[in-house]
């Protein structure tokens, strides 16, 4: 975070305990909608809940309002501090100077809302600023960290497949992925063909919520791979909504015809300004091969030209690269680490410390026939990078696997970056906030706690879901990551 960010996080960090010790305005403002199973949270880190189809029956808006999330806003009113939030609480108690997330959103994202949040109670009608929406599970990938509740490739595998049976704290039946758990507890997917009320709940919203919404996100699956994400673009384009940043999560490997319709819409924005910024965020764990192997079915040179195109025919689209950093990670991050920082300086146009007289310069120079490098310059950086490290499964975490293995890795991934900051007028290396976030994962892998117990029943189970996956999908673990062979032989002994 920057000193900026800090300051706001403070001076919002008494605002809002004076109205409570747990209240925290992203209950109010942001929600993530999984239309494809009908669960949903506001923030990351408390776990979705399933909202019931006769709450949406009465009022389409509990796909945000649930029963549930007002329950805990007037907690959150009372003083008291609602349990599923308890990742901030706990940071908060552990250190009375922490910064947690609490503080840090209700500044940065939604100090604007404050008063009206107040005011507004539970907010049983409330209408948030920040919507994250997922309309379909359908996706063209099978990443390792993922599961059938979030692409239907996978889904398709664990149909067809024999089980994966792992081991638990009660023993070797852990039926990972399963689809009868899944169905149980009201998590398996809604199929992409069928009709979906959650998703009808969103379009019945919709001509309220775009007036409101100054951050949309759309997700999946695969969100290029759902006819919802092309109904939402056309709706753009007839309706705009200038004032509304739309982000949308890819693996830029989605069919060619589907890339081609998001170019489209894209050319048009830059034409007629239908949105105030289009940022998209694709996921990339690792380099070539190995990152293949992480997101099974990516292909590694079209994600990567089509960054590239991204980059160079349309600078006004932001692209972030996000990375779950997992034991697989390891040995081929430094490569894409080397290969991001080579993108910044090679399209990162001009410092930050050159902004306020480029707005004075700007249209004497595009009018005088100098005006790419200016129209590219608008925007400082061309990529981003956000690092956060795998939780679940818990067997692909850094903190299963030994310091003496990962350490040497990520010390060298975090010093390069370091060594490659951004400080002052340069910008054509890493950011603070970004470096920030590989200190966040080295934390991580060397204070994670976990008993001998723990790390031995995930570490056998990373062998057995490692030899699983190989036999389902023909790949060969120790040829695409000799570095990590040891330690995979080892998972047994």
């Amino acid at each position: 975070m920057n000193e900026n960010e800090l300051k706001h996080a403070l001076v919002m960090k008494d605002r809002l305990n004076k109205v409570g010790s747990g209240f925290c305005l992203a209950k109010w403002d942001q929600v993530t909608m999984h239309l494809h199973n009908g669960m949903t949270h506001s923030c990351h880190h408390p776990a979705p809940h399933k909202i019931p189809l006769i709450e949406i029956e009465n009022n389409y808006k509990a796909i945000h309002n649930s029963k549930e999330k007002i329950s805990e806003r007037q907690a959150m009113i009372n003083g008291e501090r609602p349990s599923p939030c308890n990742f901030c609480y706990k940071m908060e108690d552990n250190n009375s100077e922490a910064v947690s997330d609490r503080y840090l959103k209700s500044a940065n994202l939604f100090e604007k809302s404050f008063d009206k949040i107040v005011k507004s109670g539970t907010g049983k009608e409330y209408v948030p600023e920040y919507v994250e929406v997922s309309f379909s599970n359908v996706c063209n990938l099978k990443c390792t960290y993922c599961g059938p509740h979030f692409s239907s490739k996978w889904q398709q595998e664990q149909e067809q497949e024999e089980p994966i049976m792992l081991q638990d704290e009660h023993g070797p039946n852990w039926d990972y992925h399963s689809l009868d758990y899944l169905k149980s507890k009201g998590e398996l997917p809604i199929p992409h063909n069928a009709h979906n009320p959650y998703v009808e709940a969103f379009w019945k919203w919709w001509p309220e919520l775009r007036n409101n919404l100054k951050t949309l996100r759309v997700t999946g699956g695969e969100p290029l791979m759902a006819k919802d994400t092309f109904k939402l673009l056309k709706e753009l384009e007839d309706i705009p909504a200038p004032e509304m940043e739309l982000g949308i999560n890819t693996n830029l490997n989605a069919p060619q015809k589907n890339w081609e319709q998001l170019i489209e819409f894209i050319k048009k924005n830059e034409q007629e300004n239908l949105v105030k910024k289009i940022t998209l965020y694709t996921s990339l764990d690792g380099w070539g091969e190995q990152a293949e192997y992480i997101r099974s079915g990516l292909d590694f040179k079209l994600l990567w030209d089509r960054l590239l195109y991204m980059i160079e025919e349309h600078p006004s689209v932001d692209n972030t690269i996000m990375t779950a950093y997992s034991v697989l990670s390891l040995p081929s991050y430094k490569k894409m680490l080397e290969e991001v920082l080579a993108l910044k300086r090679k399209y990162n146009m001009y410092n930050g410390g050159l902004e306020s007289r480029f707005h004075q310069y700007k249209d004497w120079m595009q009018e005088n026939g100098n005006g790419d490098f200016f129209v590219r310059g608008e925007k400082p950086c061309n990529v981003h990078i956000d690092i956060s490290p795998v939780h679940f499964p818990w067997f692909l975490s850094l903190a299963s696997a030994p310091k003496e293995l990962s350490m040497p890795y990520l010390w060298d991934q975090y010093q390069f970056m370091m060594e490659n900051l951004t400080l002052g007028n340069d910008n054509k290396n890493f950011y603070d906030f970004e470096a920030e976030k590989m200190g966040r994962v080295n934390d991580m892998a060397f204070y994670g706690k976990m008993s001998d117990e723990e790390r031995k029943m995930n570490m056998f189970n990373f062998r057995k879901y490692i030899d699983a996956i190989d036999k389902r999908r023909g790949t060969n673990f120790c040829k695409v990551f000799p570095e990590l062979e040891e330690y995979y032989r080892g998972c047994y002994e």
